[in-house]
């Protein structure tokens, strides 16, 4: 099984793309989030398995 993390820095940028990507290229599972590296400390959402 493939997954796929799709990540953007900011919330003008789009997750689309990388997505698409993600799909072309076979991944049953993709996440994604739009968090700034300046974030020091977040929360995993539950389906991240971590």
């Amino acid at each position: 099984m493939k997954y796929g993390y799709a990540r953007v820095s900011t919330s003008d940028h789009d997750l689309t793309i990388q997505e698409a990507a993600f799909q072309k290229a076979g991944c049953e599972i993709i996440r994604g989030e739009k968090v700034s590296g300046t974030t020091a400390c977040r929360q995993l959402s539950p389906e991240s398995g971590t």
